[in-house]
Formats: structure tokens, C-alpha cells, sequence
């Protein structure tokens, strides 16, 4: 099989380990609070913020002075979290009036609540972009991350993206509160589940769309669903995702 028919099944071979799983899982009450995290704390390269070198610019990493001005792409990138490799370079987008100390200094809580059925879920931002436009998305991911990246990402709540947008305030500060009709699923297997939220550049939100990452899209902070193994175990243990090895409180 040669690489061109393999970047075409991976995505098929994703949705249909969604269709089985969702259908093999059992309607199961849970609730769990879990920090989000940045890219670089998930041990990537930050995939949608940019530092210029020349007429370039490259993806932020480790070891980017914190102090360096970020700036858009002026075209998509597509995401590759698995290839330490993929930094660039990339066309010169527009300036994005922060440096990568205030794009990291963004931290956020999530709180999730199944019952009978249906879920509330709630967030709480501090340190984001100040009076800026925001989405939150549901993706579902294979783990480990392949290359090509497999991702599916939907919008948090309606499918048309009419309530996963949000607006910070002058200090970065964002609460938001949206009930879902069903219970996300949880990670399980090589199924990682995924609610992250994406900067808008443009100060537009793309409908059900997350937009055009690295040029007017910026994922920022996410945040790892565990497996209904790990909620058991969080009672008696720090519970560790085993899709992302990051420790839960």
C-alpha cells in the first residue's frame, strides 16, 4: 500500500473505531475536574503560533525564548504534533501582539458531569488573550499521534458551532457553562478523547469549522478526557492519563 492510500484510510480507519466504540460503551454516570494544559506542557511543539526567523516563520518550541513576539501563518498548517521535525518554515502572517511568555502564562479548569444521559460542562480561563474570540472543541484522537495527524474535531455542544464560541474579558478571564444532550465519550484504547479551545486571530468564528489553524485559528489550551478505568482508580491513586502520561489532580 503505498503512502498516498494510507493518509486516505487513516481517517476512515478513525471514524470507524468512533462508530464501534461509542456504540460499545455503556451509558455510565461520571464527573471528573481536570486542569488544561499548552502544547509545550504536553511535551510538542506549540502547533498554531509562530516565531519569525527572516522572512519565515517556525513553530514556538521548548526552546524558543519566552520573550519572542508570535506571529500567524499566512496560510493553514496542518497540525503534526508526532514529527519534532515539522517546525517550519512556514509563510509570515500578521504580527499577533503577544509573546510567547503570555501565550503559555493561559491556564483553565474543566469540570464534566454525566448524569442519566446528558452533561454540563463547565470552564474557567484565566491569562488568555484579553478581550479576544474563542471556540471550544471535542476531538477525538488516535494514540499514539500518527503522521499524518488523526483527528477528528467537532464543535462543543450544537454540531453547527452556534454555542462553543466565547469572548474573554479586558483581563483574559472566560467562564463558560454549556449542556450537552449526550455524555462525551470518554477515552478508551487508542481512542483518545480531546476539549481543547482555539484563539481566532480574526476575531471570527468559523461555524462548524475550527477555521484555518496557524493562520487565523490557535489552539491553545486542551485538556485529556480519562477512561472510565482511570476514574475508578482516582480515588485511591493520582490518576494518570495513559493517552498523554500527564498526572490529573
Amino acid at each position: 500500500m503505498n503512502r498516498s492510500m494510507l493518509v486516505t484510510f487513516r481517517p476512515l480507519a478513525l471514524l470507524l473505531v468512533l462508530a464501534l466504540t461509542a456504540n460499545l460503551v455503556a451509558a455510565q454516570d461520571y464527573q471528573f475536574e481536570l486542569p488544561f494544559f499548552n502544547h509545550l506542557q504536553a511535551g510538542m511543539h506549540e502547533q498554531d503560533v509562530f516565531v519569525a526567523q527572516g522572512d519565515a516563520v517556525y513553530r514556538a518550541t521548548a526552546d524558543t525564548p519566552v520573550a519572542a513576539a508570535l506571529y500567524a501563518s499566512a496560510e493553514p498548517v496542518a497540525h503534526n504534533p508526532a514529527d519534532p521535525a515539522d517546525v517550519g518554515p512556514y509563510p509570515m502572517g500578521a504580527h499577533l501582539g503577544f509573546t510567547l511568555a503570555d501565550w503559555l502564562a493561559a491556564s483553565g479548569d474543566l469540570t464534566v458531569a454525566c448524569e442519566a444521559g446528558s452533561a454540563r460542562v463547565d470552564v474557567a480561563f484565566d491569562a488568555l488573550v484579553p478581550a479576544a474570540t474563542y471556540t471550544l472543541w471535542f476531538s477525538y484522537i488516535v494514540m499514539p499521534p500518527t503522521v499524518p495527524f488523526s483527528v477528528i474535531d467537532l464543535p462543543l455542544g450544537a454540531v453547527d458551532g452556534s454555542q462553543n464560541a466565547f469572548a474573554t474579558d479586558a483581563r483574559g478571564h472566560a467562564e463558560v457553562s454549556i449542556t450537552l444532550e449526550a455524555c462525551p465519550l470518554l477515552s478508551q484504547g487508542p481512542l483518545a478523547t480531546m476539549i481543547a479551545i482555539s484563539y481566532h486571530s480574526d476575531g471570527q468564528t468559523h461555524g462548524f469549522s475550527p477555521g484555518a489553524f496557524g493562520q487565523n485559528s490557535h489552539v491553545q489550551l486542551m485538556a485529556f478526557l480519562p477512561s472510565h478505568a482511570e476514574l475508578a482508580a482516582v480515588a485511591s491513586r493520582p490518576l494518570m492519563s495513559a493517552a498523554t502520561g500527564l498526572y490529573f489532580p
